[in-house]
């Protein structure tokens, strides 16, 4: 945790505006761990027996509370391994997509046309004149 750019941090209780703090977090994901990531790391996850090796977060969440947070933030590290280990697992924290309703098929063609009308409004504009 660190305060963001350009907060006064000399003003008392800047700390209590959510928005003057930003978090650190760095994820990596490895096939055995080092004694150095045990003890400097707040949150490690053993994703082949689904268990909490170390949470110094919370300690009352229990794994898939986690794994949902870190597969929300960073589906780069959690999809991958998990596909490998166990797919079924994933597919439960996959989105589910929803069947198209009457209004999203209603908005679809006006989106379409306001890009069409957007071609041809700046395809017209001769290329030797400037645009007013």
């Amino acid at each position: 945790m660190r305060p963001q750019r350009r907060v006064p941090t000399q003003i008392k209780g800047w700390q209590s505006d959510a928005r003057n703090i930003s978090y650190d977090e760095q994820v990596a994901v490895c096939t055995s761990l080092k004694k150095n990531d045990i003890t400097m790391a707040k949150v490690i996850l053993d994703f082949t027996n689904k268990k909490i090796i170390r949470n110094g977060w919370n300690n009352d969440k229990t794994f898939d509370e986690l794994f949902a947070y870190f597969h929300a933030g960073y589906p780069q590290y959690t999809t991958e391994v998990m596909l490998r280990l166990d797919p079924e697992y994933l597919i439960q924290f996959q989105p589910v997509k929803e069947e198209p309703t009457i209004e999203t098929v209603v908005e679809t063609p006006v989106v379409m046309d306001a890009i069409m009308v957007t071609n041809t409004i700046s395809s017209s504009v001769p290329q030797n004149e400037p645009a007013v």
